[in-house]
């Protein structure tokens, strides 16, 4: 993945307009996918969700669905070449794979957006040794954020890199942990 955190203020501005450009992409990217693949329906709801990640975990062992030879997503360094291009590499996923995350991811981001009133798209500010400094998350409210990316692409990594098991209702698990938190401090 990009990492931004010693880039200038500058370049984090042309990523993070570089990642909001690739999401409404993805997002309409998904739902074409979905309904070409007999996919769950992506209603925007957060119960959707749980039929979204078992049929991402699916498809993302898959490698016959066309990607074009020169599309990365916006958050993955262009310096490392995405796995099975036919050279040495030491990134994990396939091109085929890092367009999947970017469009279950933007979907997930799209389902959070909905459902929080005020949720918006914001550039990470943190300590200057924290590796997330430039990121694009959903800030929810003053306090807490929402890292759509981290959670699609860290769920990926678990199942196509180390084998481990990842509940195949992790993205709504989680959507809805995090947008029950924010309810709940809303209301006191």
């Amino acid at each position: 993945m990009l990492s931004l955190m010693s880039d200038s203020k500058d370049e984090i501005v042309r990523a993070h307009n570089a990642y909001l450009d690739g999401i409404d992409d993805a997002r309409g990217r998904i739902r074409e996918h979905l309904r070409a693949t007999g996919g769950p329906d992506p209603d925007g709801s957060i119960a959707s969700l749980a039929n979204v990640g078992p049929w991402f975990f699916e498809h993302l062992a898959q490698r016959d669905e066309a990607t074009p030879a020169n599309w990365i997503p916006a958050w993955w360094d262009p310096q490392v070449p995405p796995a099975g291009e036919g050279v040495e590499t030491h990134a994990p996923l396939t091109r085929q794979q890092l367009r999947l995350i970017e469009e279950v991811q933007a979907y997930v981001a799209e389902v959070v957006m909905r459902h929080v009133p005020g949720a918006q798209w914001v550039v990470y500010k943190g300590s200057k040794k924290d590796v997330r400094i430039g990121d694009t998350v959903i800030q929810l409210d003053k306090r807490q954020k929402f890292y759509p990316l981290s959670l699609v692409y860290s769920s990926a990594v678990n199942v196509v890199l180390y084998n481990k098991p990842v509940r195949p209702t992790i993205f709504y698990d989680v959507v809805r942990r995090d947008i029950g938190d924010v309810e709940r401090q809303n209301r006191d």
